[in-house]
């Protein structure tokens, strides 16, 4: 934890991060996949996919908007059983951090005030098709421009209206990722250039947790 600083005045922040993490002194090599639920100077609430035993050590990687925090973690509690979106909540309090890493989670939660931002936007660069619900036959090929586990931003060649509900096929590496999502804003006339691409801001309908494991993967480097 951070000496000094009494552990319960942190204040927490609800925003939803991709983590990575593994456990420390352990030889496993393939690292696993979550998402944060809240987080402040003295630890964070996870979702994972499976349940860890209170005091195993953990090192965690969060991905950010501007890059990645690594800290080490003890896990103080976890559920007993999934919740509702499929997660396994733990709460990790973490260790002694190194000046740069209270540094950088100092600025991340500065971001955050006054208004937590739960969809903390990461950059992404993909392929994707986009299937507008009222027309199933018809793909339109885009980009995206930014995701988080709560929607993401698509670059098309015109522009949908919105509160469109649309299928969106992400293309990954791995596989195709299908996600349900409506059109809550599109760049005004005034705004587009001919021949470039139009911005769309879509909201997630619908992400099961093998998905959101799956985006986790994907925005932390590691898809």
């Amino acid at each position: 934890m951070v000496q000094g600083i009494d552990k319960r005045r942190f204040e927490r922040y609800d925003v939803r991060l991709p983590v990575l993490y593994k456990r420390l002194g352990s030889t496993q090599g393939k690292a696993g996949v979550g998402w944060t639920r809240n987080i402040s100077l003295g630890g964070v609430c996870l979702d994972l996919d499976e349940r860890l035993e209170p005091k195993t050590a953990l090192g965690v990687l969060f991905q950010t908007d501007r890059g990645a925090i690594e800290v080490e973690a003890e896990v103080v509690w976890a559920v007993t059983a999934p919740g509702l979106d499929g997660g396994i909540g733990h709460g990790l309090e973490f260790r002694k951090l190194a000046p740069r890493q209270a540094q950088a989670l100092e600025r991340l939660l500065a971001e955050l005030q006054p208004t937590p931002r739960s969809g903390h936007r990461l950059a992404l660069d993909i392929p994707l098709t986009v299937t507008p619900r009222e027309r199933p036959a018809e793909l339109i090929a885009g980009r995206t421009g930014n995701a988080s586990r709560g929607g993401a931003l698509l670059l098309l060649p015109r522009a949908l209206s919105v509160g469109a509900l649309v299928t969106v096929r992400l293309q990954t590496p791995r596989q195709p990722l299908r996600v349900d999502a409506a059109v809550v804003w599109v760049d005004p006339p005034e705004k587009r250039q001919p021949g470039k691409a139009i911005r769309h801001g879509v909201q997630f309908v619908s992400l099961d947790w093998s998905t959101s494991l799956a985006l986790g993967l994907l925005l932390t480097g590691a898809g």
